[in-house]
Parts: structure tokens; C-alpha cells; sequence
């Protein structure tokens, strides 16, 4: 019997998914993951976007094509069989995400991207950088600064609901055929990696918050803290 999650080339078959495909289907997918990673970083001798990069955004798009209908369906019926279904398969979410956070070959793979913005980088060039940069903080925008059409009654950041990562990825993806582009910094590639991780993990379960207010004493602490001198 086939399992409705597993198909991804269309949209999310919900009338055929039920509480019972959710575990089967997560962990075929991490399990296909995990594979696949191992792959890439075995036979990846030198690192770059196409290599690296651009297959693991793929792997994070299918896993969250496979979540995003099981919050959903959670969210809208709410039964006992699908809260057991939903509250099974957040372990298992938490700890591949948490693997993958900690994978030191990953981290070592990722300083190795090839990439830097050279000092002679042209206005267009390092323009069409900050647009992206500030389109992928988003998120961390002042309340009063974020796009409306994301946000709930609440006036709370819809981070599903938002399709950051896939706005940001087509915004990277259009900037990379302009003359004026330049590749990052491998330690810009590092972080964004690391942020854009985040931040799917955060849209695959759907959360609506703001994170200005989480992120912003941290950066005043730093502020502080560089002011004074000190490290």
C-alpha cells in the first residue's frame, strides 16, 4: 500500500492521508536522508554549492513537503489518533535536526564551500548581497516591520505560512545570474546554513512568533559588551 505523504510532485493528497502514514513516512524519508548525506560527503572531494549546498536544500524541501500536511491535518481535526501521530513524530524531527546540527563532517564540508565577496565587489554586486541577506532575516524584523500578509490576528510571524526559504532561494537563485553577482564568504555560506536550518525547522511545525524581541537583547548584550572593550 502506497503512503499519500510520500508523494511530493503534486499537492498534499489530504483526503488519503491518515494518522497511520506519519511515522512510516518520516522515517523512510530521514532514513533516504541520512543516506544521501553520507553520499555527499564521501564523494564530495571539494565542496561547493551545486555539490553540497543545493542537494541538502532539496532534502530539507522534501522533509518539510512531508510535515507541513501532518501539522496541517493535526492543526484542523485535532482527534486522539492524530495529536498520538503528531506528538510520536516530533522526537524524531528533533533528533535528526539535532544530528544534523552537531554532524562535525557537515560543519567541516560547509568551510570548505568555495566563496568570497572580493574587495573590489561593484555597488550592484554588493547591493544585490544585502537584499538577500536582509531577505533572509525577515523573521527578525521589528513587529511593526514585517510584511502583513504573514502575520496572524495576532500580529504574530507566520513562518510556514511566510515561504521564507523558498522566496530566499529563488531570490539566491536570481541574483546568481546577474554579472554583479559574488559568491559569499564560506563563512557567510556557514552561517546562512545554519540560520536557514533554523528557520526550516521552524516552518516545518508551523510555529507563529515573533523573534525580534528573543533576538534583539542578545544583539543589545553584544553591543554592550563590545563597547566596553571586551570579548
Amino acid at each position: 500500500m502506497s503512503n499519500p505523504l510520500l508523494d511530493t510532485s503534486s499537492l498534499p493528497q489530504f483526503a488519503e492521508i491518515a494518522p497511520e502514514h506519519v511515522l512510516p513516512a518520516l522515517k523512510q524519508v530521514i532514513s533516504a536522508h541520512r543516506s544521501k548525506l553520507g553520499e555527499l560527503l564521501d564523494n564530495t572531494a571539494d565542496p561547493d554549492f551545486e555539490s553540497l549546498v543545493a542537494p541538502l536544500e532539496d532534502m530539507e524541501h522534501e522533509l518539510s513537503r512531508v510535515w507541513s500536511p501532518v501539522s496541517h491535518l493535526q492543526g484542523v481535526l485535532g482527534s486522539r489518533e492524530w495529536r498520538e501521530a503528531y506528538n510520536a513524530a516530533l522526537p524524531i524531527l528533533t533528533e535528526y535536526g539535532t544530528e544534523l546540527s552537531q554532524n562535525a563532517r557537515l560543519q567541516r564540508a560547509y568551510a570548505r564551500v568555495d566563496g568570497g565577496l572580493p574587495a573590489d565587489a561593484s555597488e550592484e554586486g554588493r547591493d544585490l548581497f544585502a537584499d538577500f541577506c536582509m531577505g533572509l532575516l525577515e523573521p527578525l524584523r521589528a513587529p511593526a516591520d514585517l510584511p502583513p500578509e504573514y502575520l496572524n490576528d495576532r500580529g504574530e510571524y507566520r513562518w510556514a505560512r511566510s515561504s521564507l526559504m523558498r522566496r530566499a532561494a529563488k531570490q539566491g537563485a536570481l541574483s546568481a545570474t546577474s554579472r554583479h553577482f559574488n559568491a559569499p564568504s564560506r563563512d557567510f555560506a556557514l552561517i546562512a546554513r545554519k540560520l536557514t536550518g533554523v528557520f526550516t525547522f521552524i516552518d516545518v511545525l508551523e510555529a507563529e512568533f515573533n523573534a525580534y524581541e528573543m533576538v534583539e537583547s542578545h544583539i543589545r548584550r553584544w553591543r554592550e559588551r563590545e563597547g566596553l572593550g571586551k570579548r
